[in-house]
């Protein structure tokens, strides 16, 4: 047995087995999209690339020309339009995943949990609860050392450490492509974690960061930062958004193809069975034919 195989053992019995035939609705050979949610897909990576070239270069000019005084274009600011960006971003993605809920009632604890995480996390950076849990230092004056910027990655590590494992392993019965894409954006929001943990703390203790009313101090290199790590967040959750959505896209074809819904209530088939409860069989009918 190969090592990834004997991993994958004891994480099936903590996060359940994800074979193909769980989210993927064509046979073991095929792995391409129905052009509709490849449509959907190439439709939202499109614009999170247009999104963040728009982030990036407006909160350059911000920063550059108008020190940082356009307080809606500062991708750092939490009420600015990259903040809303952000919750958007993240509100898509608990929306794909609250699709998959529906449509594989088989699979309901997985998507349940990782719709109300999504949903959190949206309305999280809406209100911020992260920024204002750094405010529990102040009650505790002998813990001054600690930065505030790393209060609230500490928090919520349990959390988001269950919620990325999740995400990956269910991600493994996706179609390649949606695979692919919920991996990569989970990669690129922990990437955008440790810049934000390690580097960007490490930029401001150097004398590059910011003052308390957010005025610009030291240079560019802190903004250079925000950029990178702003851009990898909202690529990351369109990202994840957009696999979840294509997947849901990809199941729900099938369905309406097959006819699964109806076929399910019949009397001849198991009651209870759904498009994530096993491997499909028979050919989608005819064009022109009533499933």
């Amino acid at each position: 047995m190969r090592v990834t195989e004997r991993l994958e053992v004891p994480v099936d019995r903590v996060l359940g087995r994800w074979p193909r035939s769980a989210l993927t609705p064509q046979e073991p050979e095929t792995d391409a999209l129905p052009e509709q949610a490849a449509a959907v897909w190439r439709g939202i990576v499109r614009t999170a690339v247009l999104v963040i070239v728009l982030q990036s270069v407006l909160h350059l000019i911000d920063a550059a020309a108008f020190d940082l005084r356009i307080e809606r274009l500062d991708a750092d600011r939490d009420l600015s339009v990259w903040s809303w960006a952000g919750s958007a971003a993240e509100l898509m993605a608990g929306s794909g995943a609250a699709l998959l809920l529906v449509l594989t009632p088989r699979r309901w604890k997985t998507f349940g949990f990782l719709t109300l995480v999504f949903v959190f996390f949206s309305m999280d950076d809406t209100v911020q609860v992260h920024e204002r849990l750094s405010h529990v230092l102040d009650r505790f004056p002998d813990w001054s050392w600690i930065p505030r910027r790393v209060v609230w990655p500490v928090l919520y590590a349990p959390l988001m450490l269950v919620t990325c494992a999740l995400l990956w392993r269910m991600s493994g019965a996706m179609n390649g492509l949606c695979r692919r894409s919920a991996r990569g954006g989970l990669v690129l929001l922990g990437i955008a974690v440790v810049l934000e943990f390690a580097v960007s703390t490490a930029i401001i203790k150097a004398g590059y960061g910011r003052t308390d009313d957010d005025t610009r101090v030291g240079g560019m290199l802190y903004e250079y930062e925000v950029v990178v790590e702003e851009a990898l967040e909202l690529g990351g959750w369109l990202l994840i958004a957009a696999g979840l959505i294509a997947t849901a896209l990809d199941v729900l074809v099938w369905q309406v193809r097959t006819g699964a819904g109806s076929l399910a209530r019949t009397a001849g088939t198991s009651p209870g069975r759904s498009v994530g409860d096993g491997p499909r069989t028979g050919a989608p009918p005819a064009a022109g034919t009533i499933p």
